[in-house]
């Protein structure tokens, strides 16, 4: 099994359409970090598909950085329902995604990965980057009822965090609040 990371914002707008908003790339690599024929090979019918592509000797790294900001950025965005924009120009929301960021690098760290020094610049120049109107795949599926991924990022941050005893306050409390959504609208 590869490692893998996609890095693009899209949206299904129906069936059989997806919309292409930002970036388009793929980083992959082998768990070992060694070279092996079969990531050549992909990493060659990725080039020769036009694919922009990216072979990595340290992909857990790799996850790990997106985790962080992709958990982050989809809470926010979720809660707030709202895009990128106001993540950036409302200081309390920026503050909600900052904390989510802190603890995911805290929790980066106890599972010793070591993201460097400068992650959390990194994901704020990343958060600068976005279109101001860009939304997670989080809300796309809250908002238009269909299940979340949720278990995936906040809840396997707070059961990772509970495992590794690191608190996680502020991802516990986007997970609480995104819950009853986890297989769909609520029934009333």
């Amino acid at each position: 099994l590869l490692g893998g990371v996609s890095y693009v914002f899209s949206n299904i707008e129906e069936p059989g359409i997806i919309a292409h908003h930002q970036l388009g790339k793929i980083v992959f690599g082998e768990f070992n970090g060694l070279p092996s024929e079969r990531a050549s090979a992909f990493l060659a019918a990725c080039k020769d598909a036009d694919i922009v592509v990216e072979l990595v000797p340290h992909i857990r790294r790799t996850l790990w950085e997106k985790f962080v900001f992709l958990t982050a950025l989809a809470g926010t965005t979720a809660l707030t329902r709202l895009p990128v924009k106001f993540v950036r120009e409302v200081p309390e929301t920026r503050r909600l995604w900052q904390l989510q960021v802190e603890e995911l690098l805290q929790l980066a760290t106890a599972d010793d990965v070591d993201l460097g020094d400068d992650m959390m610049q990194k994901c704020v120049n990343l958060l600068e980057s976005l279109a101001p109107t860009n939304y997670s795949s989080l809300y796309q599926d809250l908002a238009n009822g269909r299940r979340l991924e949720l278990d995936a990022l906040h809840g396997y941050a707070v059961q990772l965090g509970a495992r590794l005893g690191v608190p996680t306050p502020t991802l516990f409390a986007v997970y609480a609040g995104l819950r009853p959504y986890l297989l769909g609208t609520p029934v009333r």
